[in-house]
């Protein structure tokens, strides 16, 4: 699965516009690799750490659990948690 989501993103162009040094992703993961948690989503946490993103969004409460209460640059939720902010965000523009 992660192949084919990894294909759909290297088509799509958004690898241009979003740019990634893969070093950074790298370095990142050293730090989010303390976290214990699959080498898999290691990779995405830090991912979405060097996208600068204000959620990682996982059905997985290992990795919530894991998470919680780290010093980390982003929120880590259930999808269900981010709806309010979402929906806010939404009527605000």
């Amino acid at each position: 699965m992660y192949k084919l989501l990894q294909k759909s993103y290297e088509q799509s162009g958004w690898g241009e516009v979003f740019r990634i040094e893969p070093h950074t992703v790298d370095r990142i993961g050293s730090f989010v690799k303390r976290l214990g948690l699959q080498p898999d989503d290691t990779r995405h946490l830090a991912e979405a750490i060097a996208l600068n993103a204000s959620w990682f969004l996982t059905n997985d409460k290992d990795v919530i659990l894991k998470c919680k209460n780290q010093d980390l640059p982003l929120r880590v939720a259930l999808p269900s948690e981010c709806l309010e902010d979402i929906s806010l965000g939404l009527f605000l523009k």
